[in-house]
């Protein structure tokens, strides 16, 4: 999978976020698992035939010698027509000391997100690699949690008393995602 780094959303950068278990529209709440569906306008779908059309879900596998992201030898991210745990990403909030304290909260729209796949728990990413595609140049997507380095993460969550083994690294900013309404 790839994206671009266009500011504004087009066609094949934007999904439908889906409820697994197909009981309808619903705000998006942390912690709960949803499915990421291409935007149907990308396979010629009009809005009218959106609920009744094929979808294409955002999925990702294991890290395996045969599966892989192109460039970057990390988890493969792909678009696949079958619905399954494999593609189920689970919304977080971009601080980790809060991602308890949120979980079964709204999401508000333009709230800066970490979207975790559920099965393998590595976070949505878009490397600094790209390559050319029929569109242009693109940066390669895979599901990696690239974790910040430092220290003062760290200090935060131990001055507030989290016992060292439970304390959690904030991911990158290639982690870093947006929920948009429109």
């Amino acid at each position: 999978a790839t994206g671009e780094s266009a500011a504004g959303p087009v066609a094949r950068n934007t999904f439908l976020l889906v409820d697994p278990a197909g009981s309808g529209t619903g705000p998006v709440l942390y912690g709960k698992p949803l499915l990421l569906r291409a935007n149907p306008v990308v396979l010629g779908v009009s809005p009218e035939e959106m609920s009744s059309a094929p979808g294409l879900y955002l999925r990702s596998w294991p890290l395996s010698t045969t599966a892989f992201s192109k460039l970057s030898r990390r988890q493969e991210v792909a678009l696949t027509s079958t619905k399954s745990y494999a593609c189920q990403w689970v919304v977080q909030p971009k601080t980790p000391s809060m991602r308890k304290m949120l979980e079964g909260k709204v999401v508000r729209a333009g709230e800066e997100i970490v979207l975790v796949h559920a099965a393998t728990k590595q976070s949505l990413c878009f490397t600094g690699k790209s390559y050319a595609t029929d569109f242009g140049p693109e940066y390669e997507a895979c599901a990696f949690t690239s974790q910040l380095n430092n220290k003062s993460g760290t200090l935060e969550q131990m001055s507030m008393g989290v016992p060292d083994a439970l304390i959690e690294k904030s991911e990158n900013l290639e982690n870093f995602f947006t929920i948009v309404n429109a």
